[in-house]
């Protein structure tokens, strides 16, 4: 598990943010609206430094604007990837069975009844034709796929990164569990 700080600078943002009125510095002057973007830090940082464990999760505090209100929202993140490749050459094998150790966590929480949907455009962190968002009777519980390609500094590495991020607020006792 990591904790990434939930307070952001805003240069080179390539993810929706909100903007503090009155920040403390110009270091600390947006709030996150996802936890993406600080666990692919964390994962190009371990990348550098020739760390092969790549499995890393977050849960923490997210924001977003409302009706012109700040919401906070719970939510439960992860960049990982597996060693299927040396296994399976075809693409699709990899992506089905990564996305059933996802079906197999919500069902764990109760949710049988899965829907996936293309993502959208705005999702510029997920890969294009790769990634889904997850529903179930029409609420969004997240967001699943392979890392975008645009990613540079993950072409080293040579193998899929993977990322999901889930609303804990819809996972049913997800503090029990």
């Amino acid at each position: 598990e990591v904790m990434t700080n939930s307070i952001y600078n805003d240069q080179k943002m390539e993810f929706e943010t909100i903007k503090l009125i009155n920040p403390l510095n110009n270091e600390l002057s947006v709030l996150r609206t996802s936890l993406i973007p600080g666990l692919i830090n964390v994962f190009e940082t371990n990348l550098k430094s020739s760390i092969n464990n790549q499995k890393f999760f977050e849960m923490g505090r997210t924001f977003k604007q409302f009706k012109n209100k700040i919401v906070e929202q719970d939510k439960i993140a992860g960049i990982f990837y597996f060693d299927f490749q040396k296994i399976f050459k075809q693409e699709t094998i990899e992506w089905f069975k990564v996305k059933g150790f996802l079906e197999i966590l919500l069902q764990i929480f109760g949710y049988n009844n899965l829907e996936f949907q293309k993502i959208n455009k705005n999702l510029k962190l997920y890969h294009p034709t790769r990634s889904v968002i997850i529903k179930s009777n029409d609420i969004i519980l997240g967001v699943f796929g392979e890392l975008n390609p645009k990613f540079d500094q993950f072409k080293e590495l040579k193998k899929r990164v993977y990322i999901f991020e889930l609303n804990l607020d819809l996972l049913k006792n997800c503090r029990a569990n």
